[in-house]
């Protein structure tokens, strides 16, 4: 039996940080009483995460509800991806089945350039372009149009209908909204969990804010975030955030317990270009374990 796991390819992916950020779950999380809301939805590594054997042993209750999730991001074409996974999987295989036979450069830029208008052949257009694309990017130029170049992978799979159908069946759980993240965590309420993975501040001057939609995210909307987080604090909702580890973000951050931990990222157009780079993740709720020499020596963080 195939487990839900992400199935996009997605610059930033939290794959490799899913033990540490499931083991600082609040430890009275319960999904049966509670929500969880992720504003910033990407490849999902977190949600899907709650499906397998890396949630954490104090996660407790039974699912029951269809909006125990709350997933939204201010990419259209994402969360029109999620929801055809979610209501409609096998039309979404049958047409990705007849596409996985066209995976040349030239087939590339033919459909990169299509427009189709029905939201299963979007949906299934949005995959395509993923599983071929560079360094799985997701980019967009003036008009709106998907513009990151070709691959060149050397054997990409573009239709796993066993995972399709288990993210299907996973995400019956959730709720999906294409919101601002300020509007879409609106109806948190006390207990419940909430985890920001903005596009990150970069770590250089040089670099400039990541995007994956028309808009930027620039400084204010990372300020603006940092309020919206005091707001959610204040109403006793449970906040984790990710972010890099540079002084402005310490600075706008200040008011959540931070601490650092290594990642490996993509830091050059070149797609091999990788380096260990130093994260935060922030929480707003006591974390005693992170304070504990054996955590942090199990998660490797010194």
């Amino acid at each position: 039996m195939i487990l839900p796991q992400p199935m996009l390819r997605w610059a930033g992916g939290k794959r490799q940080l899913l033990k540490i950020l499931t083991a600082s779950f609040p430890k009275d999380l319960d999904l049966s009483k509670n929500k969880y809301f992720e504003p910033f939805l990407g490849s999902g590594a977190l949600f899907f995460g709650f499906a397998t054997s890396l949630t954490p042993p104090e996660l407790k209750g039974v699912i029951t509800r269809s909006d125990s999730f709350v997933l939204s991001d201010p990419n259209k074409e994402l969360i029109n991806f999620y929801t055809v996974v979610r209501d409609d999987p096998n039309s979404l295989i049958k047409t990705l089945m007849k596409m996985a036979k066209k995976r040349s450069e030239r087939d590339y830029y033919q459909i990169r350039s299509s427009d189709p208008q029905n939201r299963v052949e979007k949906a299934a257009r949005f995959l395509y372009l993923n599983r071929l694309c560079f360094n799985g990017l997701y980019r967009v130029n003036g008009k709106g149009e998907f513009n990151v170049p070709f691959g060149h992978l050397k054997n990409p799979v573009i239709c796993n209908s066993q995972l399709i159908l288990a993210c299907s069946s996973w995400l019956k759980n959730a709720k999906l909204e294409t919101k601002p993240f300020g509007r879409s965590v609106q109806k948190a309420k006390r207990g419940d969990l909430v985890y920001f993975d903005p596009p990150y501040i970069p770590l250089s001057a040089t670099s400039s804010f990541s995007s994956y939609a028309k808009e930027g995210f620039g400084e204010n909307d990372q300020r603006e975030l940092a309020q919206t987080i005091n707001d959610l604090t204040k109403k006793r909702v449970n906040v984790i955030l990710s972010n890099s580890d540079t002084p402005l973000s310490r600075k706008i951050f200040g008011n959540l317990t931070l601490f650092s931990i290594p990642a490996n990222r993509s830091i050059s157009a070149a797609g091999g270009s990788r380096r260990r780079v130093q994260e935060l993740i922030g929480v707003n709720y006591p974390l005693p374990q992170m304070r504990n020499p054996l955590f942090m020596k199990q998660f490797k963080l010194f």
